[in-house]
């Protein structure tokens, strides 16, 4: 069947605006599949965290609490005690110096302290990474404020793979988790270490 140049012509345009209307369709279903991916990057990125405050430590049964302060010279912090009911500060239990392994030159950062029950040693967690949604694996380093010693824990494990580090309940020993590879392993192992002044850390008490 021949077509008149009218139909013809209304062939064309119908022709033509499909087309145009598919690309456009297209590009719409792409651009909204883009934004969808760049929602969930930033869903899971650090643009909606909240910085919140950090619980604070307690010490004496609530009459004075610790804050961790930046250090003078601008290098490192300092642990301070402050009094609850003035909110005068005490006493300066940690210095950056104290915080500063024999081996560098500059002092840990302090990401979160857990204290021994007697308030003798402290255990600074540090160099962290994310695991999900929070920075959970890290560095531990123990501080003996008598002794004035500062001890990395973990052995040879490697960097930043200790995670909940926590004392035992007369503070001479530390359970801690550790997330690493074994030679002729080739997943994760899941290890605990038990460390002490004596025995350190390189021994772990169970593996899995």
């Amino acid at each position: 069947m021949k077509l008149n140049s009218g139909a013809r012509a209304r062939f064309a345009f119908v022709t033509v605006l499909t087309l145009v209307l598919s690309i456009v369709v297209s590009q719409a279903g792409t651009a909204q599949q883009a934004q969808q991916s760049d929602m969930i990057a930033r869903i899971f990125s650090n643009e909606f965290s909240v910085d919140l405050p950090a619980a604070p430590d307690w010490f004496g049964g609530g009459e004075s609490y610790v804050v961790i302060e930046r250090a003078d010279d601008g290098k490192g912090s300092n642990v301070v005690l402050y009094d609850t009911e003035t909110g005068q500060k005490r006493q300066t239990l940690i210095t950056a110096a104290q915080l500063t392994p024999a081996s560098a030159s500059e002092p840990l950062s302090i990401e979160a302290l857990s204290w021994s029950p007697d308030k003798n040693r402290v255990l600074i967690f540090t160099n962290s990474r994310r695991v999900w949604r929070t920075n959970s694996r890290g560095d531990y380093w123990v501080l003996d404020r008598h002794a004035n010693r500062l001890r990395k824990l973990g052995g040879n494990v490697p960097e930043a793979s200790l995670m909940y580090a926590k004392f035992n309940n007369d503070g001479s020993k530390v359970a801690i988790h550790a997330n690493t590879t074994s030679r002729g392993f080739s997943g994760l192992m899941q290890r605990v270490f038990l460390c002490s002044n004596s025995i350190g850390c390189k021994t772990p008490i169970n593996t899995c």
